[in-house]
């Protein structure tokens, strides 16, 4: 077995992490309904957009290895069972929600803890990156087997995508309104899985490092701001607030008040469940409420230290920290040049449609704006979409199921609409789906947005790839692009699994696929481009954008830059490879085809995509 060197298992729990814990309907600002459609105009050049630039080529070294195909394959595949025990060890949220019965997999005796964010870790998992990179290029590519393969180029493309970011690690941000780890992190705590009595006992010891952790990020966040990175001003007080609000009533704290039903499923006594219910209350009031207090206090400090209040490009190395951002995040070897040419013909083209709509129909608008769906209950309507893409869909196993919970209201202002939570490998069929019950999001009409989470969303598309039983190495990976970009193509797909006229359809289908691409524009012009909050006004007020909705959309792409990007960008490569299915496969094209061919690939970056694409 050819051996890394071997590094401290010292990697940290970040942002990262808890994205692909929590796949969430990312902040939609303004409801559909409120852009403006404008008279037809030229159209241009199509959705595939590729030139030199661009990074669309897989590669790996050209090695020779004079093994027989087995005894490659074996060596190759103990490799990557390190790289994935390597990976999951690393903090006991990540084991916890991806592994039911970790021994299963040769782990055992894990100690507790959350990991670090430090610098010092981030560099040491850089280092361990690239000790991984440098073993995983000497194995002879052509000596693997398909899904060594699929998992070699996606390893491959991922590690040096990760590597291309190094120098800018005090540009990462662990703090953030939507998808900070101060937002996710009671959520994915609240529901940690209690397997056993063991894994009560370790959720209660994760608890006791909280303050550690936030320790470090408060010390992440004053170097920040000494070298003159840390955030806008506003962002701060976003955070600050949503910090106070969660402590706000430590006593009725949503940590302390639903850990008695979580201890249900175990066969405990109710002496044990009464112990543990205290131990649980006094973890909470004596370290995750003292250190959500120590953060507001720093944060309090610090606010008024950021010395930008706009993209991360008027930052010295923002511009290339936002590139290497999306491309992260997205997947994608997209140039900044051609994405923002994709995101303006996008935006064109789908203003050319909404147009030619209301020439065919003037009254289409005050119809979307009162449509009604079939079901209005999110767990009927989890349901009916479970029905309704039968035909389209290749099937589920049986036993899925899953569990509709709401958000505690501490954190409704501040938390997605909505978000799915992924399950373990070895126990994928038992799921849960978040919803926000704040006001500002009208449940009766969340078909889409359920679409987007369960069916045929992230619960549908986890669950369909863990079901095919893959190499366990490929939940290490986080690719946002391609889980929402999906999330996005379900909700878009779902408009028509909705019983409306086509025309209602596809107005509202047409007006979503708008709004997103202008976000992601906005997104890419503040954070590349250097687009003040006046010029972000000055455009959106074409589209009907008020001042104040404006100011929201700023504050958000500023907050979490490359965020839209995800799923505007996602979701316009996964039609562009569509689009090249259908000119491959011809007559024999179809949307479960497709389907069951993008699904089957598990989180890929898209150049490997379309590689597949090409071989199939």
């Amino acid at each position: 077995m050819a051996k890394y060197v071997g590094r401290s298992k010292q990697r940290f729990y970040a942002k990262k992490t808890a994205a692909k814990i929590m796949v969430s309907c990312f902040l939609v600002i303004v409801a559909c309904g409120t852009l403006l459609c404008y008279g037809r105009q030229q159209k241009g050049w199509k959705t595939s957009i590729y030139s030199m630039e661009d990074d669309n080529v897989l590669s790996h070294p050209s090695v020779h290895d004079s093994r027989s195909k087995k005894e490659v394959r074996a060596d190759y595949e103990q490799f990557l069972q390190e790289v994935f025990q390597e990976n999951v060890t690393s903090d006991g949220i990540t084991l916890n929600y991806t592994l039911k019965n970790p021994t299963d997999y040769g782990i055992k005796n894990v100690k507790p803890m959350l990991g670090h964010y430090t610098k010092e870790a981030m560099q040491n998992a850089r280092m361990l990156t690239e000790n991984e990179l440098a073993v995983l290029e000497r194995y002879d590519y052509d000596k693997l087997n398909e899904e060594q393969q699929l998992a070699y180029d996606v390893l491959h493309t991922v590690w040096k995508q990760d590597l291309s970011g190094d120098n800018v690690d005090e540009y990462q941000e662990p703090l953030s309104p939507t998808t900070g780890t101060q937002t996710q992190l009671p959520v994915i705590l609240t529901e940690y899985h209690f397997w056993d009595k063991e894994s009560v006992d370790t959720y209660l010891q994760l608890l006791q490092k909280i303050p550690d952790y936030f320790d470090e990020i408060i010390t992440f966040e004053q170097q920040r701001s000494k070298e003159g990175l840390f955030m806008s001003k506003r962002t701060a007080q976003d955070i600050i607030t949503q910090c106070k609000e969660f402590v706000a009533l430590p006593e009725k704290n949503f940590m302390i008040t639903t850990f008695p039903e979580r201890l249900s499923g175990l066969t405990l006594t109710a002496e044990q469940k009464a112990d543990y219910a205290k131990r649980n209350r006094s973890a909470v009031l004596q370290n995750v409420i003292p250190a959500y207090q120590k953060l507001i206090k720093a944060l309090e400090e610090l606010a008024d230290t950021g010395k930008n209040q706009a993209g991360l490009c008027n930052l010295p190395k923002g511009k290339a920290y936002y590139q290497h951002l999306v491309r992260s995040m997205v997947g994608t070897g997209r140039s900044m040049k051609n994405i923002l040419k994709l995101l303006d013909q996008t935006i064109e083209d789908n203003k050319n449609i909404m147009s030619d709509l209301l020439v065919k129909d003037g009254s289409i608008y005050e119809k979307a704006l009162s449509v009604k769906y079939p079901e209005e209950e999110p767990d009927k309507t989890l349901q009916y979409l479970k029905k309704q893409i039968k035909k389209s869909f290749p099937d589920l196993p049986s036993e899925v199921s899953c569990q509709m919970k709401y958000v505690d209201k501490s954190l409704e202002e501040h938390i997605s609409p909505a978000f799915y939570l992924t399950t373990p490998l070895d126990a994928y069929q038992d799921n849960v789906i978040y919803l926000n019950g704040n006001a500002k999001y009208d449940l009766t009409k969340a078909f889409t947005t359920i679409a987007h989470e369960g069916y045929p969303g992230h619960l549908y598309q986890n669950c369909f790839y863990q079901s095919q039983n893959p190499l366990p190495v490929r939940s290490v990976v986080n690719i946002g692009g391609y889980t929402e970009g999906w999330g996005t193509y379900a909700e878009l797909y779902s408009y028509s699994l909705a019983g409306l006229t086509k025309n209602v359809a596809s107005f509202l289908k047409t007006n979503t696929l708008l709004t997103l691409a202008i976000y992601a524009k906005v997104d890419l012009e503040v954070n590349y481009n250097g687009w003040t909050e006046a010029e972000v006004r000055d455009y959106l007020t074409d589209f009907g954008y008020d001042k104040t909705a404006c100011r929201t959309i700023f504050d958000a792409v500023v907050a979490e830059p490359a965020g839209y990007m995800q799923y505007t960008l996602g979701y316009l490569e996964i039609i562009d490879l569509q689009k090249q299915a259908k000119a491959k496969w011809g007559k024999q094209y179809s949307d479960k085809r497709f389907h069951t061919f993008f699904l089957s690939l598990g989180e890929v970056p898209f150049v490997v995509a379309r590689d597949r694409l090409a071989a199939s």
